[in-house]
């Protein structure tokens, strides 16, 4: 069985990345963590009762998300961020 990818601020926002990126790929990450029930699943009290991820992606240190995200949901936040990458080099017409 292949082992799930670790989503959080170290492989998923590079700090080197314009402010605002790292916001949008922060955003990004909660949706997807969000979808996949990593809230219900958290060890943060915020992101249980909230029902939704609460991670501060921003480069704090454990600010990564403790649900245990699926590999699903990296694929989920690969799509997301390739979408706003095409989008804004004008290769999406709207």
């Amino acid at each position: 069985m292949k082992q799930s990818r670790q989503m959080d601020d170290r492989s998923v926002i590079d700090q080197r990345l314009p402010y605002t990126v790292r916001k949008v790929a922060g955003l990004a990450v909660r949706i997807a963590a969000t979808r996949d029930g990593a809230a219900l699943r958290c060890s943060r009290r915020a992101c249980r009762k909230d029902g939704c991820c609460r991670a501060d992606h921003y480069g704090r240190e454990g600010a990564h998300c403790t649900g245990k995200p699926s590999s699903r949901a990296a694929s989920e936040v690969e799509a997301m961020m390739t979408f706003l990458a095409a989008l804004s080099m004008g290769a999406v017409q709207v």
